[in-house]
């Protein structure tokens, strides 16, 4: 489990912040700037101690957003988002190869901070600011919150995956040297990847907020009124990718039929996700006709729809075959309800075996639906477990990954007054 510091009284950064995304900000003719509410929940966050924050990202039109749902970034102005050319297929990514190269030196020699990362199709703009490094004194803040261009001892890959991956572990350590300040999800990237500690951070990526945590009251209301003849309920919430071990918990789902006694009240496990592997999802549901229940259900925007979905079962199934860092382990801390997941780096670093969550090998079939048959018998178990959860929502919220990562920023940067 991660701790963290008490967070300081507030306080705010002054020095010019230019933060590299490239997810689009929506400039509209009333003067206001607009992107997607997931992207504006965290971005929002940043504006409450980087009071000079500039955006360096693709910039589109009031015209260009038809009809998508975006939110106002407030305090945000159209002045201080800088236009970099969207990768749209490769034909595009090369003939931006230019501007992005000329964008970046203009971020290097007009920002005092930039925090670049290592996200973004097909190779993040950070990398060239290796070059521009060495002409500029901007202070560079460089992080690694997923590894998705990675690929794992063992595993094997098309030639696009082969070339992403020798790409970034090529240039991803060498922008962690260079930088001044470096932040990570976890540690195992930390550790792997620049190989100390000095200068560096670990901040989990949280979504949700402390007025989105349920009570102990309502948690302890569920569970005194849960019918205890009623099936056990498991969701797979997840991306329908091979790499989210799928295929791991279909054929769980199989042994589970097996193993389940005569006299077991049961086992209901539903799919929610997108992905290309959701036809054969589909299909293995149609087909399906066994006394475990299993279901795909439509997915439902994040807030408070979600986190009501969440509440609706005894446990959550992850089955990650990857380092990534899945962030609904937090989601389902705030609303109390328990894991099982598979063992990756990303989750055991802010989980407690046993305490909060239980814990499957990567891959292990056997091992998964073991759990499963646990939970079909034993559904109180985990009701224990997600109290601990819930105990924990409390040090994970958006706010305080913000609060963590604002304090970490002044100590190494100073406030630039």
């Amino acid at each position: 489990m991660v701790s963290h510091p008490v967070p300081s009284d507030s306080a705010v950064i002054t020095q010019r912040y230019t933060l590299l995304t490239h997810i689009p900000g929506y400039v509209f003719g009333d003067g206001t700037v607009r992107t997607m509410p997931l992207w504006h929940k965290d971005l929002q966050r940043h504006l409450d101690y980087l009071v000079n924050l500039h955006l360096s990202c693709p910039v589109l039109s009031e015209t260009e957003a038809g009809d998508k749902k975006l939110n106002v970034i407030e305090g945000m102005t159209p002045d201080r988002v800088h236009h970099v050319p969207q990768n749209i297929g490769w034909v595009r990514v090369a003939l931006n190869i230019i501007p992005h190269f000329l964008a970046m030196g203009r971020v290097a020699r007009d920002s005092d901070i930039v925090q670049g990362g290592a996200a973004g199709w097909p190779f993040p703009m950070s990398f060239y600011l290796l070059f521009w490094r060495r002409i500029h004194r901007f202070k560079w803040f460089f992080g690694v919150e997923s590894s998705f261009w990675r690929m794992e001892r063992g595993e094997t890959g098309s030639l696009r995956k082969r070339i992403a991956h020798h790409v970034h572990m090529f240039f991803v350590p060498r922008c962690l040297r260079v930088a001044d300040a470096t932040y990570f999800t976890q540690s195992e990237y930390r550790d792997t990847l620049l190989g100390h500690t000095r200068n560096t951070l670990i901040n989990p990526a949280v979504w949700y907020e402390a007025d989105d945590i349920e009570t102990p009251e309502r948690l302890a209301e569920r569970h005194a009124t849960r019918d205890p003849a009623a099936p056990a309920r498991a969701l797979f919430p997840a991306r329908m990718e091979a790499e989210k071990g799928v295929q791991t918990v279909i054929d769980a789902v199989r042994r589970v039929e097996t193993l389940l006694p005569d006299d077991s009240p049961g086992l209901e496990i539903d799919f929610i996700g997108d992905g290309a592997m959701v036809g054969a999802v589909r299909d293995f549901v149609a087909d399906w006709t066994g006394r475990v229940t299993v279901r795909f259900l439509e997915q439902v925007p994040y807030g408070p729809e979600f986190f009501a979905l969440l509440q609706e079962y005894d446990t959550l199934v992850l089955a990650n075959r990857k380092a990534e860092q899945p962030r609904i382990v937090f989601d389902a801390f705030s609303q109390g309800v328990p894991l099982i997941l598979s063992e990756t780096s990303g989750a055991l670093d802010i989980v407690r075996p046993g305490v909060d969550v239980e814990t499957f090998p990567i891959d292990d079939v056997a091992a998964l639906s073991d759990r499963l048959v646990q939970l079909a018998a034993d559904p109180g178990h985990f009701a224990k477990l997600g109290q601990a959860g819930l105990q924990a929502a409390g040090n994970f919220t958006l706010r305080r990954m913000h609060e963590d990562r604002r304090d970490f920023l002044i100590e190494v940067f100073g406030t630039g007054d």
